[in-house]
Formats: C-alpha cells, sequence, structure tokens
C-alpha cells in the first residue's frame, strides 16, 4: 500500500504542473490573440486613408461612421458643376478618388457611356429618390470644381477620406452608387415654367 502510495503522489504532481503549464498557454495564446486583433483592427482603418500617398489625413472616427451607407450623394448645387460622361471626384491635392479609369475595351466603354459612372440630379430631393441612392445615402458637400468643363468634383481632405471609406466598405464605386447635384433648373420645370408663360400670353 505504501508503495502504490508512493507511485501515486509524482504522478499527482506531473498532472498539477501540467495543468498550470496549459493554463499559462492559455493565457499567453489569448493575450496574443488580443493584440493581433487589436492590430489588424487599426490596420483595417488605417489602409484605406493612407493608401493614397503620404498626406496628412483626418481620421474618421469608427463610433461616428456608418458602415451601411448605400451610395455617395454628392452636393455640388451651389458651384453648379457641368454634366460629363467620366466626371472625376479628386482631393484638393487633384489625387483622383473615383473617376479614373485605363484601358477600357469596346463593351466596357459603350456600358460606361450608357448606364454613366455617375447619376446626375439637380436638386437633393431628386438625388434622394435616384434608384441608385439607396435607403442610407452619405450625403457629402462639394468644395470647388476642376476640370475643362467645371464637371470633376473637389472634396475637403476630411470628407474626402470619409467618401473613401465608405466606397471602399460598401462597394459604392465598383457598382457605380454615386450621385451629383449639379442646381440649376431641371428641363421639366423649364417646359412647365414656358406652357404657363404661354397660357398667360394666351
Amino acid at each position: 500500500m505504501k508503495t502504490s502510495g508512493t507511485n501515486t503522489k509524482p504522478e499527482r504532481c506531473k498532472l498539477s504542473l501540467f495543468s498550470n503549464i496549459t493554463s499559462k498557454k492559455e493565457k499567453k495564446m489569448k493575450r496574443t490573440l488580443t493584440i493581433l486583433t487589436t492590430m489588424l483592427t487599426i490596420l483595417l482603418f488605417a489602409t484605406p486613408l493612407f493608401a493614397s500617398g503620404n498626406h496628412s489625413r483626418n481620421l474618421v472616427s469608427a463610433t461616428e461612421f456608418d458602415f451601411n451607407y448605400t451610395s455617395i450623394i454628392i452636393n455640388a448645387s451651389k458651384l453648379e458643376a457641368s454634366r460629363a460622361a467620366f466626371p472625376k471626384i479628386m482631393y484638393p491635392d487633384e489625387k483622383v478618388l473615383y473617376g479614373k479609369w485605363t484601358s477600357l475595351n469596346e463593351d466596357d466603354l459603350n456600358f460606361l457611356l450608357g448606364y454613366g459612372i455617375v447619376a446626375y440630379s439637380f436638386t437633393i430631393e431628386e438625388a434622394l429618390t435616384n434608384e441608385r441612392a439607396g435607403e442610407n445615402p452619405l450625403v457629402v458637400e462639394a468644395e470647388s470644381l476642376s476640370g475643362p468643363g467645371n464637371w470633376d468634383i473637389v472634396l475637403s481632405e476630411a470628407i474626402a477620406d470619409k467618401v473613401r471609406l465608405a466606397a471602399l466598405e460598401n462597394d459604392l464605386f465598383s457598382s457605380f452608387k454615386v450621385v451629383i447635384v449639379t442646381g440649376g433648373v431641371s428641363s421639366k420645370f423649364k417646359h412647365s415654367h414656358m406652357v404657363c408663360k404661354s397660357k398667360k400670353s394666351d
């Protein structure tokens, strides 16, 4: 009986020691996973904002950002932007955020010309009802215009960063979910105005 007692004691010690080692390994693994998760989260937010170059960017706070935007609506109505087949959306330094197309084959070109890389509207109200807008559009203000015909849209750095992140998170650029509000008077309004004017003259 004594012999069996002396044999079981070392076994118990081994089991206890193994248990302690396993517990320490688990804690170390959990700590490592936590660090890795934190690093990946930081990279996820930082990469889209700094990928375009070594510019000083205003980081978008995750708590203030909605990750379920359905489109980008850019209000350039006060600037009275012109319309074009291939308008560009740019940073203040004219780095292209959207609208830079290279090596298009004939089929792609015909599709883009027919569908349009952006949709246009005359008012915000009209833009919100556009089929491309969806239920939760990100509405931003244009800072200025560029291009030979004032059809390229320039955004502030902070807004451009937010638009870039929203587009990346929701594939908005690849699905052409962009609406530009140009301001001015729609052809429908012009027509009704002309009809009213002609009735008055009669």
